[in-house]
């Protein structure tokens, strides 16, 4: 048996990659099953350090601040992440109503469970006695300034880079549109929408921020959230259904006219202003007219909007998308689309290239779409025409606008494969992310348990499995399902084995994060089921590890036997070292490469394990078997011939379908498209083909759908 499998990836070398937040579930088991012995009473909470009584956060320092509060960036005592943490200033604090607007705020995003709204962790008063509450830092920038920074990029006369592009501007638009029509579905009107309080990450995570002011009209499912003895409730419409006019609350240039005016408002004034916000993308430029507040919340109220002209360097805004924004924010809420799920409906129809509700369509609109598209052939057939208009009769004619016909219908068809395609590049992200935030918590997992003072033995290596059985998912190696492996290096003091023993806590977590890895729906099973699966199914994740920077090393399932070796020492293999350099990367993802084990295609990914001050403890990794995974989500619904992922030189990382598989991805244009992290469909013989970023992995993916237009 070779030692590199063992190792997650032996001496491969490994590229790095960004980890994103503890999954809830992972979090909530940290919590609950690694503070205490197994078969122990929960411990009482631990004591708080002396400079911060009250909190188990530590502040960094500030990120931002307002007129009513601050964000200062922050360490998670307990868990060992950092996070930002909002509070008011005390001048304002006690100002009527402040500190309630403030709690709704903090208890609405909590219970707004949706990606694209930032999660908020806890809800405390700070050594001051201030309330404060703790949310997922954000690293990363606004929506307005990406669109200052595209706005000053075209002012040198330089292009685009691809993260200021239209299409990723639009893209992140629809994600917002996603997260305010969940909002709306709970009842949730926000109010403030505008591109300073969208939060764009490092790795194109979209965040709707500052809910301070959002109003919610009827939320059953929040209110049964909440606690029975919650603070202050959720604010209700005014009843009344009208204010007094000038008392409004919102941005100016941002506003609805009826929020302007101070009407009662619904779900229609974030429509507006993301009408508004769609216009400040496609020309950027505000779309608000006037130069002072007064001039602003004047237009705002009959209506106005600058006209939707794009800048030099960029194409016309589409008629499409300008009658998108038209509807978005016409001056009576009456005539808006009906939700914002419509609104982002007609912006993915355009960029499918179909027809958008917002526009009558008409045969010309639906010829200039498809000359758009096919240029070269449009050409060809003009001449064609011409010359046989000269020799025939109005005949011919016809027969030319039925094939124009026959064209559209086979645009629809390429339209449907098209977004097929896209929606399964977003869900292999998703899926991908999802094993990100499983690697965070089981390094977030080690910190508590390396910190925990529970009285546990010192781990023993020579300490039989209690229940380990040949498995054919690892090549008939001898496997426990009930309990993790230990290893220590030569020459390892009592302190590494004491280490290693409080690792041990980790075990009631190990089944459940290997189970959320095969089902996120199912994370825990009992005994019988998790042999099963960790024994006869196939299942995305093969190892969980967890290297000491003391020697130690703890590997689930846990493998019976001397796998790794007499002169094993975790802290020589190459994946431990990526990110245990001071230097290095926190987490990494390596390249693929063939277990030795079972021949399958893993994916090793690493975090760093962390104590309190920050020093290296160790690193946790996970490996997961791409051809599974390939199985699993590479395939979509629409039926298809073939569908890979590759990287960024072409290389072939995993294929599904029924097409021969080849090593090399040749087609230059798709290599060149997704080097520019672009999507789209081209057509090649017999097949049509799409393509997609998958931006969680840096990868590409291509997937192949027979053509049936063809006559």
């Amino acid at each position: 048996m070779g030692g590199n499998d063992a190792v997650i990836d032996g001496d491969e070398a490994l590229a790095a990659t960004r980890v994103l937040p503890v999954a809830d579930s992972i979090e909530l088991t940290v919590l609950r099953t690694l503070t205490q012995a197994p078969g122990a009473l929960p411990p009482a909470p631990p004591a708080r350090d002396a400079d911060m009584p009250g909190s188990h956060y530590e502040l960094l320092g500030p990120v931002g601040a307002g007129a009513m509060g601050e964000v200062q960036a922050a360490r998670d005592r307990e868990l060992l992440r950092t996070v930002a943490y909002k509070r008011l200033h005390g001048a304002v604090e006690t100002a009527p109503g402040v500190a309630q607007r403030f709690l709704i705020e903090a208890q609405l995003t909590a219970q707004l469970d949706h990606p694209n709204v930032v999660p908020v962790y806890a809800l405390e008063r700070d050594a001051d006695g201030h309330i404060a509450y703790a949310m997922k830092l954000v690293r990363g920038r606004t929506l307005a300034e990406l669109i200052a920074a595209a706005r000053e990029t075209l002012a040198r006369s330089e292009p685009l880079p691809a993260e200021l592009a239209r299409e990723t501007l639009i893209d992140h638009f629809l994600k917002v549109c996603d997260a305010i029509a969940y909002a709306h579905a709970k009842g949730v009107v926000h109010r403030d929408l505008k591109p300073s309080n969208i939060m764009i990450g490092t790795f194109h995570e979209v965040y709707v921020m500052d809910w301070g002011i959002a109003l919610v009209h009827s939320a059953p499912s929040l209110a049964t959230e909440a606690p029975e003895q919650a603070p202050p409730q959720l604010a209700e419409a005014d009843p009344a259904g009208r204010t007094r006019c000038g008392d409004i609350i919102g941005t100016p240039a941002y506003m609805a006219p009826e929020q302007a005016c101070g009407d009662a408002v619904d779900a229609r004034a974030d429509q507006y202003a993301l009408g508004l916000i769609l216009q400040e993308l496609l020309t950027l430029r505000r779309a608000a007219i006037g130069h002072s507040a007064e001039e602003v919340l004047n237009a705002r109220l009959r209506g106005e909007r600058a006209p939707a002209q794009a800048p030099h360097g960029l194409p016309a805004v589409a008629p499409e998308l300008a009658a998108v924004i038209a509807r978005a924010s016409a001056l009576e809420p009456a005539a808006r689309y009906a939700d914002v799920t419509a609104l982002a409906g007609d912006v993915r129809a355009w960029l499918r290239g179909e027809a958008v509700s917002a526009l009558r369509d008409s045969l010309l609109r639906r010829t200039l779409r498809w000359v758009g598209r096919h240029r070269q052939a449009t050409l060809v057939t003009l001449l064609l025409a011409l010359l046989l208009g000269s020799l025939s009769s109005a005949g011919l004619l016809w027969r030319h606008l039925a094939m124009l016909e026959r064209m559209q219908r086979r645009e629809l068809l390429m339209a449907r494969v098209l977004a097929s395609g896209a929606a399964q590049a977003e869900r292999i992200g998703d899926g991908f992310q999802q094993f990100d935030r499983l690697l965070e918590g089981l390094s977030s997992a080690a910190s508590v348990a390396l910190a925990s003072n529970a009285a546990v033995p010192p781990a023993d290596p020579a300490q039989p499995l209690p229940a380990a059985v040949k498995a054919p998912q690892y090549g008939g190696l001898a496997v426990d399902a009930s309990a993790p492996s230990v290893q220590l290096a030569t020459g390892s003091t009592p302190q590494a084995a004491a280490e290693l023993g409080r690792l041990a806590l980790l075990t009631p977590l190990l089944p459940r994060l290997y189970s959320l890895a095969d089902d996120a729906d199912r994370p825990q099973r009992d005994a019988a089921a998790m042999r099963h699966l960790v024994d006869e199914e196939e299942t995305p994740l093969l190892w969980a590890v967890v290297g000491l920077a003391s020697g130690g090393e703890l590997r689930y399932p846990g493998v019976a036997g001397d796998l790794l070796g007499a002169d094993y020492d975790v802290r020589t293999q190459s994946w431990y070292q990526l990110v245990s350099a001071a230097e290095g990367a926190e987490h990494a993802c390596g390249h693929p490469f063939r277990s030795p084990i079972n021949g399958e295609l893993l994916l090793p990914c690493v975090q760093r394990v962390l104590a309190a001050d920050g020093t290296l403890r160790g690193v946790a990794g996970l490996a997961f078997s791409l051809d599974i995974l390939g199985q699993r989500l590479l395939l979509p619904k629409t039926p298809a011939l073939a569908a890979r992922l590759i990287d960024d030189s072409g290389h072939v990382i995993v294929h599904a379908g029924s097409a021969p598989l080849t090593e090399t991805f040749e087609d230059a244009a798709v290599l060149q498209a997704l080097a520019q992290t672009r999507s789209g469909i081209v057509e090649r013989p017999g097949l049509w083909r799409v393509y997609a970023p998958v931006r969680a992995l840096g990868w590409g993916y291509v997937v192949d759908f027979a053509r049936d237009d063809e006559s």
